[in-house]
């Protein structure tokens, strides 16, 4: 009840999985948090991912890339999609796809979103959809926004409307990555493939690789 928001934590130490491990999933290991809790700010956002991205450019190993998208956006392009009535065991099943289209490849996670129940039209058709719209990108290697536009307007009208505020937020965001002047070997992309399955994602989601 005394803390004064938005509140700002850093810390580094030893965390723990409440989930069954795997090849590469331990229980127990280290991790790194930078929170801001509190408000709902693009300039948070902004401020979270300079940190990373400043972080890694100290690090010695060549140029990095962040690439940003936003789960409302991946919603939308869902909604418009399979229909409005797409339950969200449905959405997560369909996030958890999309998040495999680096390692997978687009047929199997075709084959993932095919098995999907689709309303208003053949489940083929909706899953073709989904991988058209996350996967239009302009000549600069970032989404085109006005070719996923251009795709959920000829397809749902009513689902574009819906998905406006996130297209604005992103597009803020980035203007602002870029006029923060960002780390020498930076790089910031909008990639509309980066989906995060796991449910408590509801925001700005983002990846960084190594060039």
């Amino acid at each position: 009840g005394e803390l004064v928001f938005p509140f700002k934590k850093l810390q580094i130490g030893d965390v723990w999985r409440g989930e069954n491990t795997q090849k590469g999933r331990y229980r127990e290991f280290g991790q790194c948090d930078f929170d801001i809790i509190g408000v709902d700010s693009v300039a948070a956002d902004v401020e979270v991912m300079l940190a990373l991205t400043t972080v890694l450019s100290r690090v010695p190993c060549g140029g990095v890339t962040m690439h940003i998208n936003h789960r409302g956006l991946l919603s939308g392009i869902l909604a418009a999609a399979y229909g409005s009535e797409i339950s969200a065991a449905d959405e997560t099943k369909a996030l958890i796809a999309i998040d495999k289209l680096a390692k997978a490849g687009e047929g199997e996670v075709l084959r993932l979103l095919a098995a999907i129940p689709a309303h208003g039209r053949a489940s083929e058709e909706a899953a073709s959809f989904v991988l058209k719209a996350i996967s239009a990108k302009g000549a600069d290697g970032n989404a085109d926004l006005m070719r996923l536009r251009d795709l959920v307007n000829m397809d749902n009208p009513a689902a574009l409307a819906a998905l406006e505020p996130h297209l604005l937020r992103v597009t803020t965001i980035l203007a602002l990555l870029t006029r923060a002047a960002p780390p020498v070997g930076v790089t910031f992309k909008l990639d509309l493939s980066i989906a995060r399955g796991l449910g408590y994602y509801t925001g700005v989601v983002f990846e960084t690789t190594l060039d």
